[in-house]
């Protein structure tokens, strides 16, 4: 005889209440209440709060269902025979004589109208199809299921439960909006349990978030950290991190034991994993910034006990929750995996003695794909190779780590081999500190190998102004190439030489060294020739051999062009624009600086923004857009602080000159402000603005008691060649300025004015005594 339950056994009572997930709380019950999703499962890590995330989502539900809700534990069930015996014993069915279970079951249910929520499903997930039996004979029956995986049945909505929001630590809110954010809110309702007299405030404010950060966002992780400061201030909390697991365990009581340490529940879920996948997911903890599937490959490939198929195992890893996937470089794949779970990988790493080998495997993969003939931070493809550095920065940095103790030389080879990359992002001390350090540790490197490492240590020192060691470097560079023969070598280091003295105030010197280092660039075919002959160019132009800059512009454009160097493309017409402000041709440079900053959209390279950024600095205190040329000054400046990066003496005339006339036309309240709204610019944003700049000049902030009716003083001038009757042509020459740009400022005057014509314009002049 089959018997149900007076009534439907209640949810659990939580006795603290949801943090965040009003979003996911209203996404899900949305989707149960189609009535054509009955299977809804969510998933996600351990210890995001599914379990949570469920009973606020049947609590809202329970009046929609007829029946109510009956919430089903299967944390403690191991074998898969025992699942419906569970869902029965919640339901108060017993089975039935002669009559198997899941029919008694079925029989009880009949036509009810129930949500049935089956909590913890991982373990079992070989009992899924059973519960399409179940369905498939309840029409009354939906089921919410909280797993680690989902259950592949047909018409599951998987819905994926993420961590909590955390805040943004490199730009952090106000206090008040920073306890609103859910990561923080959690913490700090947690702490205060523990501690009465806790309080987010504004000094421990950065702290907090930086742990909310570290902790992935993890619910489980934040309440177990934030129980902790009972024992620990923030700050301290802060500082232990570095090593998670041990730190967060001690979890309440009446939860289960899984959710009582983290490494307790991520074991849980790894130990789920057939062993190859294990082997997968360790070798992978190495990884600090994702990886690609042919990076997993090379982590396991012909080894014993490895994944016959890497995908398959990340597919598995993904399905588990144990790795994230992600849009990568160019359309591919890229999978991260938590920090939490990292450092637990890294445990079982070395338990499994396997540290060496993944860390070999991944130095000798970076190799290949940074050594490849297929990535150069100059050609076609830069712009596809600095998003690669990108993603694989920390990587790069772990194995630098490793290399450098366990493979000196590969070490050496892997940091020249992206010394392209840090000089392109900027990081010129820290490409320096690598290279230096490579080479103290590999004293043996063969003596080419050894020249361009020290070779590139100068060009970096150059480009953070300590302009002796950079001269020292080369020096030691140019007589290693030429022991042994190498020409292209010897030309490069001629022409790193020149530079250094182009940058160190030297320029005749630079001059010589840059027409010494010319023709073994050439006939080596040295990809940093067209480079060689924009430098040369920006000197010429300082010492006013125009004609001459203009003809090594020519070269280096007519080089890179044909061979698609974009960055040096860039470069050149970053001094073409140069060139043309000192020939009065404002139109010119307005094109050269914006296909600059068009290549820079892609590019993103903070040295030549900030170069760039000086030059239209320059032209909009030309065209008397003083407040705009501020803003750029400002911009410019923070991003050479930003990066460590000093002006270079041919570049520095022109970043004075901007600022000369800028703080000659504003007063020093709108200088201030201008200059201090661009420092608030980002790279992007400070691009854009000077994109806006070189299309419509932003029309120049002026007080009242500096021009009469808001001109500038540009168009003062113009306008008092108008009142003679000069053309527009004729405007232009004697100003030094396009026949273009007089016309947007005659516009603007006319405008500004408020008349109509040219000859009203000019009587108006005529009357307030500006003739």
């Amino acid at each position: 005889m089959t018997a149900a339950a007076s009534r439907s056994p209640g949810l659990p009572t939580p006795l603290t209440p949801l943090i965040g997930r009003e979003r996911e709380v209203a996404a899900v019950t949305d989707v149960l209440r189609d009535e054509h999703a009955r299977l809804v499962t969510l998933t996600g890590p351990g210890g995001t709060g599914k379990t949570r995330l469920a009973i606020q989502v049947s609590s809202e539900l329970a009046g929609s269902f007829r029946d109510g809700v009956v919430f089903v534990s299967l944390a403690p069930v191991r074998d898969s025979e025992l699942v419906i015996p569970a869902i029965a014993q919640a339901l108060g069915v017993r089975e039935a004589a002669g009559q198997p279970l899941l029919a008694s079951l079925v029989a009880a249910l009949g036509d009810r109208s129930l949500l049935l929520v089956l909590d913890n499903f991982e373990q079992i997930v070989s009992a899924a199809p059973l519960l399409s039996d179940l369905l498939g004979a309840c029409s009354g029956v939906s089921l919410l299921v909280t797993s680690r995986v989902p259950l592949h049945l047909y018409g599951e909505r998987v819905v994926a439960v993420p961590p909590l929001a955390v805040p943004d630590a490199s730009n952090l809110p106000p206090v008040d909006e920073l306890a609103r954010v859910e990561a923080v809110r959690l913490f700090t309702m947690r702490a205060q349990a523990a501690q009465s007299s806790f309080t987010l405030n504004a000094n421990n404010a950065a702290t907090v978030a930086d742990i909310c950060v570290r902790l992935d966002g993890l619910p489980l992780a934040i309440e177990l950290a934030a129980a902790r400061v009972a024992v620990f201030g923030p700050q301290e909390l802060a500082t232990r991190l570095d090593r998670r697991l041990p730190l967060l365990v001690g979890g309440p009581r009446d939860v289960p034991e899984r959710q009582q340490t983290l490494r307790a529940t991520i074991a849980w879920s790894y130990d789920l994993l057939q062993p190859e996948d294990q082997l997968l997911l360790r070798r992978l903890s190495i990884l600090k910034s994702g990886w690609t599937l042919d990076a997993a490959e090379a982590l396991v490939a012909g080894e014993a006990g490895a994944p016959p198929d890497a995908l398959s195992s990340l597919v598995t890893l993904l399905e588990h929750s144990l790795i994230q996937r992600r849009e990568g470089v160019e359309g591919t794949a890229r999978f991260t995996m938590l920090e939490t779970i990292r450092e637990f990988g890294l445990e079982q790493l070395e338990a499994a003695g396997e540290v060496d080998e993944a860390h070999r495997r991944y130095l000798a993969y970076l190799l290949t794909v940074f050594t490849g003939p297929d990535l150069t931070w100059q050609g076609p493809t830069t712009s596809g190779a600095l998003r690669r550095g990108d993603a694989e920065v920390e990587n790069l940095r772990v194995a630098l780590d490793w290399s450098l103790e366990h493979d000196p030389e590969q070490s050496l080879r892997l940091a020249r081999a992206v010394s392209g990359y840090w000089f392109s992002r900027g990081a010129f001390r820290e490409a320096r500190r690598r290279i230096a350090q490579t080479l103290a540790n590999a004293p043996d490197v063969a003596a080419d190998l050894r020249a361009g490492a020290v070779a590139e240590m100068g060009m970096h020192a150059t480009t953070y102004g300590d302009f002796e060691s950079a001269q020292s470097d080369i020096e030691a560079a140019l007589a290693l190439y030429r022991d042994v023969g190498d020409g292209a070598g010897e030309a490069t280091c001629l022409f790193l030489l020149g530079r250094n003295a182009a940058w160190a105030s030297e320029p005749e010197r630079a001059v010589t060294l840059y027409e010494q280092a010319l023709p073994g660039l050439r006939q080596h075919g040295v990809v940093t020739l067209p480079i060689a002959l924009s430098n040369l160019a920006n000197v010429l132009i300082q010492i006013g051999q125009l004609d001459r800059a203009a003809e090594a512009l020519a070269e280096a454009l007519e080089h890179s062009e044909r061979r698609g160097e974009v960055w040096a493309v860039c470069a050149i017409f970053d001094v073409l624009g140069g060139l043309a402000i000192q020939r009065g041709d404002t139109s010119g440079a307005r094109e050269a600086f914006r296909r600059c900053l068009e290549i820079q959209q892609e590019l993103q390279d903070p040295r030549y923004i900030a170069q760039i950024l000086e030059g239209c600095a320059a032209l909009a205190a030309t065209d008397g857009a003083y407040a705009h040329a501020a803003r750029l000054i400002g911009v410019s400046d923070r991003l050479r602080e930003s990066i460590g990066m000093s002006t270079s003496a041919v570049t520095d005339r022109n970043y004075e000159r901007a600022i000369q006339l800028a703080r000659e036309q504003l007063s020093e309240a709108e200088w201030e402000q201008a200059w201090t709204e661009g420092r608030s610019l980002s790279q992007s944003e400070a691009i854009a603005a000077a994109l806006e700049g070189l299309t419509d000049t932003p029309a120049p902030i002026q007080s009242a008691d500096h021009q009469p009716s808001g001109l500038s003083p540009r168009e003062i001038e113009v306008l008092r060649l108008l009142v003679e009757g000069r053309t527009d042509r004729e405007i232009g020459a004697e100003l030094f300025i396009s026949h273009h740009t007089v016309a947007r400022h005659v516009s603007s005057i006319l405008g500004k004015l408020g008349v109509e014509s040219r000859t009203a314009a000019a009587t108006w002049a005529v009357r307030h005594d500006l003739s």
